[in-house]
């Protein structure tokens, strides 16, 4: 019988032939070697577990290296650059990524023990817990199973993100779920910008932020 990680490097690779799949809402699982070109997307907010591999990307003024047994933890819609650094054919990158649900991680934190606010940065890389592996291989054998995804997906990513909550990512999270503070000003500046088709002036997403523009309000890319 494998082991869990290699269970889980086994199944990524078989969906991902074409390098990402979606077997799920919320999932995407993702594989790639060194020999693709340097990519530049929107990330989404969500939890990315690298399994094997490690990649390298650029979001604002800073350079974010993360391996496997890694995770990846974005609180907004950020524009970032990057590179795979390490994958090959024979032993590729290979992740599980999971958007962010604002009202499932309310929920959650709902049954834990209140903690006073505290504002942290939308994004960091964190070492993935060994709690992850269990609930994660769990979810990503259901990619087998399509019949049963339907009812015990969700169940898989609650208690994911219950255990990210609880773990060293968990500020983040509760800042992410947060209806006030700095990183519930600047998602609505940018859902405000994924949305319109005119070029967005830094006064005017100041304006919707509810921030000035002095007070350091800036876009990644304009830091």
């Amino acid at each position: 019988m494998p082991l869990p990680l290699d269970e889980l490097c086994e199944i990524i690779a078989k969906h991902t032939p074409t390098g990402e799949a979606a077997p799920f809402p919320k999932v995407t699982f993702r594989s790639g070697t060194t020999e693709l070109e340097p990519f530049a997307v929107v990330l989404d907010p969500m939890l990315c577990f690298v399994i094997q591999g490690a990649k390298s990307i650029i979001i604002g003024d800073r350079v974010m290296n993360y391996g496997a047994n890694s995770v990846l933890a974005l609180a907004l819609h950020l524009p970032a650059t990057g590179r795979l650094v390490e994958g090959t054919g024979s032993k590729p990158y290979l992740a599980i990524a999971i958007d962010l649900d604002r009202e499932m991680v309310s929920e959650l934190l709902l049954g834990l023990p209140q903690v006073p606010a505290v504002e942290t940065e939308a994004f960091t890389v964190s070492p993935m817990e060994v709690t992850m592996i269990e609930p994660l291989l769990r979810l990503a054998r259901l990619a087998d199973n399509p019949e049963d995804a339907a009812q015990l997906a969700p169940l898989s990513i609650r208690e994911i993100l219950y255990r990210a909550v609880k773990g060293p990512i968990g500020i983040l999270l509760r800042e992410f779920a947060r209806g006030d503070g700095r990183t519930a000003q600047v998602r609505l500046a940018v859902d405000w910008i994924l949305t319109m088709n005119e070029h967005a002036s830094i006064d005017r997403l100041a304006s919707i932020a509810g921030m000035s523009v002095t007070s350091g309000f800036l876009l990644p890319s304009e830091r």
